[in-house]
């Protein structure tokens, strides 16, 4: 390629070799003209060396190679010149270019290649879809993938990350987003962090599957981040990264990287800020929190938080054996529309209850079966202030306004780790938003106020229990925090003292549980010691 890069005195001339530039030149113009009217009439020199370029087959990094510019610096300008007058030249809508090659071939079809058997045959779509599940019985979630279609397409987000609590349904949604959009890129990747974790296997997949190893892909002295930047900006590529909470690090504030995984900021970074004409989509249980200061409802890099699956939960009930029911949209509403949730209990109300919904909401309690472990994964990732929080809040058991949650709640945290813990809750989809009387207030969804409270009184008891021993120091825990000790006050908040009271009847009932498991001898007394050592 190089002796037609250099076929003349100026860059790229021997595209007028194949090409009757004169009249592109003149036709592009026009098209400028119609597509930025504000500019400067006539084509520029430096696009119109951009558009030989591309005449002759270079991509947009090896132009800037061999214009001695930035990679950034071409692409961006491709982005906003010579694309755009193609696509109003060849009748395009307005950011079809899937890759730089479709310049070539609009152009070509448009009669200005003097012989079209110069023209190669467009690449086909390269996939790897490697550990994504089946998603053949995916059900609603259509107006989700409108707006994601509408970011990615018409938008032309460069990152997307798609964030919700476990079982919501994230990884489903990207595998069937992806499928769905399949024709509208040269190469689709789709990978799971729960198998692979090396940034550096994931930054070489891509070349790889393009056939393209690193040492020919471009200058040997870039980093594996910069060939796989390059390749975006190459290639219009659809790349999927899914779970990225396991690059993150557990029992801190969420969404902090993992020492380990320090390299994948700097690749979202760079995917986010840098020009490019591909898209990455992360998904997770917690918000990246870098991300946060880069979306924009105007900018490239967007957050959708993914919630119930709403009325189309129905499907799941009647798939697991469920036929429609007058309670049907009592048990999604109170599962709060979580497909995997839902999948559980369906089994249970079937094998246990006959089938019969209203049997199973009869209950006194919310069932969690195995959803349990679900959230034992994501409690076990919190930080020290952010379990107090919830602590806090399932000892209310009501809606609160962030300003009144230390005061209300009894917490020892300061008004910013308050602030900070709401935050990372709601980063982590912990929370409940809702209104009350006008003010904003926040709470636990069911499920996970009761797999909350499950936790809160497993830790009661286990203190009490220790504080038995006379030879192990007494620790300062819950039943010596100022969130317990607030219920010796002769008149703390009604409703709350009467939430707390259940939560100790539940304790008695797992203190004996307790007891007998040991087989001590006297169950009540042994109880009752426990007890006096739990503020009432």
């Amino acid at each position: 390629m190089a002796s037609v890069f250099h076929s003349s005195d100026e860059p790229f001339g021997g595209a007028g070799d194949r090409w009757d530039l004169a009249r592109l030149y003149k036709d592009l113009a026009a098209a400028k003209q119609q597509v930025a009217p504000h500019k400067r009439r006539g084509l520029s020199e430096a696009e119109k060396t951009y558009l030989r370029g591309l005449l002759c087959d270079a991509s947009p990094a090896e132009i800037a190679r061999e214009l001695n510019k930035a990679r950034s610096t071409v692409n961006w300008a491709l982005c906003e010149t010579i694309y755009r007058y193609a696509e109003s030249l060849s009748d395009r809508p307005p950011n079809s270019v899937s890759d730089w090659s479709d310049i070539r071939t609009w152009l070509a079809e448009s009669g200005y290649l003097r012989d079209r058997q110069c023209l190669p045959p467009r690449a086909r779509l390269l996939e790897d879809w490697h550990t994504a599940p089946d998603v053949s019985d995916f059900v609603g979630r259509t107006s989700e993938l409108a707006t994601l279609s509408q970011w990615i397409l018409h938008d032309r987000c460069r990152l997307i990350a798609i964030a919700g609590m476990g079982g919501i349904g994230k990884t489903t949604l990207s595998v069937k987003l992806a499928q769905q959009l399949r024709q509208h890129f040269q190469v689709v990747i789709w990978r799971s962090f729960r198998y692979l974790q090396s940034f550096e296997a994931i930054a070489i997949a891509l070349p790889q599957l393009l056939g393209r190893s690193p040492a020919t892909f471009s200058d040997p002295r870039d980093s594996a981040l910069s060939h796989l930047i390059d390749t975006f900006q190459a290639r219009r590529c659809l790349v999927v990264l899914d779970g990225v909470e396991t690059l993150l690090q557990p029992r801190e504030f969420a969404g902090h990287y993992h020492p380990d995984y320090h390299a994948y900021r700097e690749l979202i970074h760079r995917v986010a800020v840098e020009p490019h004409q591909s898209c990455l989509i992360l998904t997770g249980r917690e918000k990246i929190k870098e991300i946060a200061t880069l979306v924009g409802p105007t900018q490239p890099v967007r957050s959708f938080s993914l919630g119930s699956l709403g009325a189309a939960a129905e499907y799941i009930l009647q798939n697991k054996g469920l036929p429609a029911q007058k309670n049907s949209q009592t048990l999604i509403e109170l599962y709060r529309g979580n497909p995997l949730a839902l999948k559980i209990v369906s089994g249970t109300i079937r094998n246990v209850f006959g089938g019969n919904i209203k049997d199973f909401l009869n209950r006194s309690s919310l069932f969690l079966g195995d959803f349990s472990e679900i959230l034992s994964q994501q409690f076990h990732r919190l930080s020290v202030p952010e379990k107090e929080l919830l602590y806090g809040l399932a000892l209310s058991g009501q809606p609160i306004k962030a300003g009144e949650c230390r005061k209300r709640l009894g917490i020892s945290l300061s008004d910013s780790e308050v602030l900070a813990a709401i935050e990372s809750l709601e980063r982590r989809s912990l929370l409940e938003k809702v209104s009350d009387s006008g003010h904003l207030c926040f709470t636990l969804q069911p499920v996970v106020m009761k797999y909350v409270t499950g936790q809160l009184i497993e830790q009661i008891c286990q203190e009490a229990i220790a504080a038995l021993n006379p030879d192990k120091p007494p620790g300062f825990g819950l039943i010596h925090s100022p969130m317990l000790l607030q219920f010796q006050i002769p008149s703390p908040r009604e409703s709350d003292r009467q939430n707390y009271e259940r939560i100790l009847a539940k304790v008695t009932d797992r203190l004996r549980q307790i007891a007998i498991g040991k087989k001590v001898a006297n169950p009540d007394a042994y109880i009752r010691k426990c007890l006096a050592c739990i503020p009432q």
